[in-house]
């Protein structure tokens, strides 16, 4: 992963970051469904950015739950430090780190929510934390955009991916981001969303 690269990225993106997010709330909204949480679970929101999933994680967990957030750009952690203290929200702990060097305890949580968060998802070595700490039998759900087929990939394609660079550093796996957590977890379930520009992959730990 090219983290700095990514920060750099995500320091001129954090203002207007929520603004560009609202086309993906539906998606968001299935996503965090798919992570089928329970009241007082623990969710890991990786690459977390300005905290748009915490409001959605609250009402699945509930005030007895535990969210974590980590995100390597200190630009949108400060948006989502502002959003958790605004809402007062005592359950959320918040940590700057690279996805693919954070140290988290092992098996400390119940779901992994990685959402359109596509240099996590080619980094074998940030899927591999995300599975360390996810418990036996919980659940990684990765959501992002993708290149989709035929007629529609012709016509959408070119505007999926003039988006995504914005936000990402590489193209690499843009077919099938969920290819590494594939391998990883043995076996994903995957969606289409937005006319096959985005999906939502879930794997489960054994």
């Amino acid at each position: 992963m090219d983290v700095e690269a990514a920060r750099r990225k995500y320091r001129r993106n954090a203002v207007f970051y929520n603004v560009v997010d609202r086309p993906l709330r539906a998606v968001r909204a299935r996503a965090v469904a798919r992570l089928e949480l329970r009241q007082g679970d623990s969710v890991l929101d990786f690459g977390c950015g300005t905290g748009l999933s915490f409001g959605m994680l609250q009402r699945a967990v509930g005030p007895a739950g535990r969210i974590v957030g980590v995100d390597a750009s200190p630009d949108m952690l400060a948006r989502a430090r502002r959003l958790v203290a605004h809402n007062g929200w005592a359950n959320v702990r918040l940590v700057e780190a690279s996805a693919d060097a954070v140290a988290l305890d092992p098996g400390s949580v119940d779901a992994v929510l990685c959402f359109y968060t596509h240099d996590i998802m080619q980094s074998d070595a940030a899927i591999e934390t995300a599975a360390a700490v996810l418990r036996h039998g919980g659940g990684i759900v990765a959501a992002g955009a993708k290149r989709t087929t035929g007629l529609r990939g012709l016509m959408l394609n070119p505007v999926t991916v003039t988006y995504s660079r914005t936000a990402i550093t590489n193209l690499d796996g843009f077919d099938r981001p969920w290819a590494h957590l594939e391998r990883r977890m043995g076996a994903v379930e995957v969606e289409e969303h937005l006319w096959g520009t985005a999906y939502i992959a879930r794997g489960v730990k054994t």
